[in-house]
């Protein structure tokens, strides 16, 4: 029990990158619409369901099953690079962001891209493989 709550207390600072992060993207995909819910303008609020909803899965997803955090981080990127491309292109990205399947699927392939990236630029970077 105590392995598992000191695991939690090391997620400190990947919980605040993930809040953060989940935030800016929530609040650039809905930053074009009008409206509130109770006082909060609609952007404000979606960004913080955001964050109140993909912070504790990142860091549970950290705890329980720890090889994926690479590809959660990622993925955490590639949400936020996908809010914005729909913030700079919403004639174009705007329709694919509200098809929740292309949406997932964007976003999921971006993280894996990104995993893919950084490990053949450490493989590059470290000479792993390469033929001399």
């Amino acid at each position: 029990m105590h392995v598992v709550l000191a695991r939690f207390m090391d997620q400190g600072p990947r919980a605040l990158r993930v809040c953060i992060l989940a935030f800016l993207a929530g609040f650039l995909l809905y930053h074009d619409r009008p409206g509130q819910i109770g006082a909060l303008p609609l952007p404000l609020f979606i960004g913080l369901v955001y964050a109140g909803l993909i912070t504790p899965a990142a860091v549970l997803t950290a705890v329980f099953l720890p090889g994926l955090t690479k590809l959660s981080d990622a993925v955490q990127v590639s949400r936020l690079g996908f809010a914005a491309s729909v913030a700079l292109f919403p004639a174009v990205m705007r329709p694919l962001a509200e098809q929740p399947v292309i949406n997932a699927t964007a976003v999921i392939l971006g993280g894996m891209a990104i995993v893919a990236l950084t490990r053949w630029m450490a493989r590059e970077n470290l000479g792993v493989g390469a033929s001399a």
